[in-house]
Protein backbone atom coordinates (compact mmCIF):
# COMPACT_ATOMS: atom_id res chain seq x y z
CA UNK A 1 0.00 0.00 0.00
CA UNK A 2 2.21 2.91 -1.18
CA UNK A 3 5.43 4.16 0.36
CA UNK A 4 5.22 5.38 3.63
CA UNK A 5 6.13 9.00 4.59
CA UNK A 6 7.48 8.91 8.61
CA UNK A 7 9.80 11.88 8.05
CA UNK A 8 9.51 15.74 7.60
CA UNK A 9 10.71 17.59 4.92
CA UNK A 10 13.35 18.84 7.38
CA UNK A 11 14.08 15.29 8.54
CA UNK A 12 12.22 15.44 11.65
CA UNK A 13 10.10 12.17 12.92
CA UNK A 14 6.58 12.44 12.13
CA UNK A 15 4.36 11.43 15.53
CA UNK A 16 2.37 7.95 14.90
CA UNK A 17 -1.28 9.28 14.97
CA UNK A 18 -3.30 10.32 12.27
CA UNK A 19 -3.87 13.44 13.37
CA UNK A 20 -0.07 14.26 13.67
CA UNK A 21 0.58 13.25 9.84
CA UNK A 22 -2.07 15.40 8.90
CA UNK A 23 -0.79 18.15 10.76
CA UNK A 24 2.53 17.28 9.60
CA UNK A 25 1.76 17.34 6.00
CA UNK A 26 -0.25 21.21 6.60
CA UNK A 27 2.89 22.24 8.08
CA UNK A 28 4.99 21.04 5.05
CA UNK A 29 2.92 23.03 2.57
CA UNK A 30 0.77 20.24 1.06
CA UNK A 31 -2.23 20.83 -0.13
CA UNK A 32 -5.15 19.14 1.52
CA UNK A 33 -7.22 18.02 -1.40
CA UNK A 34 -10.73 16.17 -2.17
CA UNK A 35 -9.91 12.46 -2.51
CA UNK A 36 -8.77 12.33 -5.82
CA UNK A 37 -10.41 10.97 -9.50
CA UNK A 38 -7.14 10.89 -10.66
CA UNK A 39 -3.43 10.29 -10.24
CA UNK A 40 -1.34 13.56 -10.31
CA UNK A 41 2.32 13.50 -8.82
CA UNK A 42 2.49 13.86 -5.13
CA UNK A 43 -0.35 12.33 -4.21
CA UNK A 44 -0.58 11.13 -0.78
CA UNK A 45 -3.04 9.27 1.58
CA UNK A 46 -3.48 9.51 5.51
CA UNK A 47 -5.51 6.54 6.44
CA UNK A 48 -6.88 6.47 10.05
CA UNK A 49 -5.89 3.29 11.30
CA UNK A 50 -7.24 2.96 14.94
CA UNK A 51 -5.13 5.13 17.48
CA UNK A 52 -2.25 5.72 14.69
CA UNK A 53 -2.50 6.76 11.37
CA UNK A 54 -0.68 5.70 7.62
CA UNK A 55 0.25 8.48 5.71
CA UNK A 56 1.48 6.84 2.17
CA UNK A 57 2.76 8.34 -1.59
CA UNK A 58 0.43 6.89 -3.84
CA UNK A 59 3.24 6.83 -6.50
CA UNK A 60 0.91 5.53 -9.53
CA UNK A 61 -2.71 5.35 -10.84
CA UNK A 62 -2.92 1.98 -9.08
CA UNK A 63 -1.94 2.84 -5.67
CA UNK A 64 -4.20 5.54 -6.19
CA UNK A 65 -6.90 3.28 -6.82
CA UNK A 66 -6.16 0.92 -3.80
CA UNK A 67 -6.29 3.71 -1.29
CA UNK A 68 -9.61 4.37 -2.69
CA UNK A 69 -11.14 0.95 -2.22
CA UNK A 70 -9.62 0.83 0.83
CA UNK A 71 -12.31 -0.40 3.37
CA UNK A 72 -14.04 2.85 4.91
CA UNK A 73 -11.66 4.25 7.35
CA UNK A 74 -11.43 7.92 7.88
CA UNK A 75 -8.51 9.35 5.06
CA UNK A 76 -7.10 12.63 4.13
CA UNK A 77 -5.79 13.85 0.56
CA UNK A 78 -2.93 15.78 0.08
CA UNK A 79 -0.49 16.72 -2.50
CA UNK A 80 2.88 17.23 -2.07
CA UNK A 81 5.57 18.04 -4.53
CA UNK A 82 8.63 16.45 -1.96
CA UNK A 83 5.99 13.00 -1.35
CA UNK A 84 8.58 11.06 -3.43
CA UNK A 85 11.63 11.66 -1.70
CA UNK A 86 10.34 11.41 1.51
CA UNK A 87 8.46 8.08 0.29
CA UNK A 88 10.52 5.06 1.84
Amino acid sequence: MGKYINVTVAGRPIGPSYISKCSAMLSMGAEEISEPNEWEEGLVCCVKNGPIGALAFADSEEEMIVFKQTEPREKKWFLLKEARELAK
